[in-house]
């Protein structure tokens, strides 16, 4: 099934989009939908750990505990990417006799693994916003390293927006999880620049205030990750518009008469 032309928001994704797709199948097929994944997953895994690293030596220079945090923050997108890319290799493997439907919800065990870890680095992080709170420390915040934050904003925006984009073509929840992940990067990540122009004005408090506010960004995508895992871990019920669809084709069958 080929793809239409323009399909994606930017010719790099369009390009990288092409690069790794099966024309001769769908879009969310189990095939392509586990390409998608990996392609996702390195990606952010590899633009995270960059990130990570450059937002940690901005946070060391200019001594702002939020951009550190920030940088731990980005640092645990590495492993959830990299979870992600590898349990959707994970689910490529045939059912066994061990497992009969598959290797499917790896997707869920992963996720679930992450949720924990995140959950752990949120309560950290929240610490040392306290502990700045208490022990408040100068911020040296320059103009040339205000610039540099709002790159690391571009290429956040640039990076959820190419999740999201995998995640409507795969129609994949792990992957619509992974988007709005780097959506609250990008607004914990505008909080530590507030707190940085705040810091030139005087307001050295923000950059405490902003750590914590960081943290409670962790911390609930850790909680959304966990129920999202645990929901499909118990067996939820199907949307209703997927199981219509099951409905229409096994009715299409000749000699079915009825379905439930």
């Amino acid at each position: 099934m080929a793809l239409k032309k323009n399909t994606m928001p930017c010719p790099l994704m369009d390009f990288m989009l092409r690069l790794v797709l099966d024309r001769d199948a769908a879009p969310d097929s189990h095939e392509n939908r586990t390409r998608l994944g990996i392609l996702a997953g390195w990606t952010s895994a590899i633009l995270s750990l960059g990130l990570a690293g450059v937002k940690g030596w901005l946070g060391v220079v200019s001594g702002s505990i939020s951009m550190i945090a920030d940088a731990t923050n980005n640092l645990t997108d590495v492993a959830s990417s990299l979870v992600i890319a590898i349990s959707f290799q994970w689910s490529r493997k045939p059912s066994d006799e061990e497992h009969p439907f598959g290797h499917g919800r790896i997707e869920a065990v992963a996720t679930l693994v992450l949720s924990i870890a995140l959950l752990v680095v949120g309560v950290e992080v929240a610490k040392s916003g306290v502990d700045r709170l208490l022990n408040p420390q100068p911020v040296d915040a320059p103009v040339w390293l205000l610039i540099a934050v709002g790159i690391t904003v571009a290429l956040k925006i640039w990076l959820a927006v190419f999740a999201r984009s995998l995640a409507k073509i795969a129609k994949s929840h792990v992957l619509e999880a992974d988007a709005w992940n780097h959506t609250f990067d990008i607004a914990a990540t505008l909080l530590v620049l507030v707190a940085l122009v705040g810091s030139r004005m005087g307001w050295s408090a923000l950059d405490g205030w902003t750590a914590i506010g960081v943290a409670v960004f962790i911390f609930m995508t850790g909680i959304k990750y966990a129920r999202e895992a645990i929901d499909i871990l118990l067996g939820k019920k199907p949307e209703h518009e997927e199981m219509n669809a099951i409905h229409r084709i096994v009715e299409a069958v000749d000699g079915v008469l009825g379905v439930h």
